[in-house]
């Protein structure tokens, strides 16, 4: 392994398609240069345009698979995407603190597909849970859901940056985010505007992890991202976007 590389894990579902999920996140990571490694929290049966079905992995072998590759590579940044429930999230979170209390986690809220296939139950409030998360990256529902206001977002930036990604927002600049920092609301604009992809949000997410674990700056690694995932969706006309 090249130690000019840092490697980070994505721990996400498996989409055949290639536009979400796993295969999506390391497409991206390899375009950034950072190696990555996978865990799959579930095999879906779906096309980039409809989700038939999930079958999930028990908990216990999500973790197995983690601990074999966190004995064999020294992990700081890891990549969560769909996670069966906020049990499940718990029991994935503490795991990678225990055998790195260092570790820095991105999570990508899936709590449903665009075509309305529910991916998320939350068993309990997880709001504990986001002080353990280094980065979240919700869409506006999925921001309303978990932590409900732009003053409590405000709050939790204080330890979790949250990237509020601007495409479900009618009262706001289409393309145009949000990151929650250290208590600062900042407004990332967009440079240029595409078309709808599925899976853009997994390729958003995992372009933060990448970019942060390059070592380059917060606010640097959040516009990177963003022209990054903007350059995927302006690379074809289809559903389905092209990482080059």
């Amino acid at each position: 392994m090249s130690v000019n590389r840092p490697v980070v894990m994505s721990i996400a579902g498996f989409d055949p398609s290639g536009g979400a999920g796993i295969l999506a996140d390391i497409k991206t990571f390899e375009q950034h240069k950072v190696y990555g490694l996978g865990v799959l929290t579930a095999n879906t049966i779906q096309s980039d345009k409809d989700v038939r079905e999930v079958q999930w992995i028990p908990v216990l072998q999500i973790k197995e698979q983690i601990k074999l590759l966190m004995e064999n590579w020294n992990l700081e940044w890891f990549k969560i995407g769909i996670v069966e429930s906020s049990d499940v999230l718990q029991e994935v979170l503490l795991f990678i603190l225990q055998h790195n209390p260092n570790a820095k986690i991105v999570w990508d809220p899936v709590l449903r597909s665009s075509s309305g296939f529910p991916f998320f139950k939350a068993d309990h409030s997880i709001a504990s849970l986001l002080k353990h998360i280094t980065v979240l990256t919700p869409n506006l529902p999925e921001f309303e859901f978990l932590i409900g206001s732009d003053e409590e977002a405000v709050k939790l930036s204080q330890y979790t940056m949250i990237y509020l990604k601007g495409g479900h927002r009618e009262n706001a600049q289409l393309g145009q985010d949000w990151l929650y920092w250290k208590g600062v609301k900042h407004i990332l604009e967009p440079q240029v505007l595409g078309t709808t992809k599925h899976g853009s949000g997994c390729v958003l997410s995992s372009a933060i992890c990448a970019n942060l674990a390059l070592n380059i700056p917060p606010i640097s690694a959040f516009k990177k991202s963003k022209q990054y995932i903007e350059k995927v969706l302006n690379s074809n006309p289809s559903l389905l976007g092209w990482h080059t």
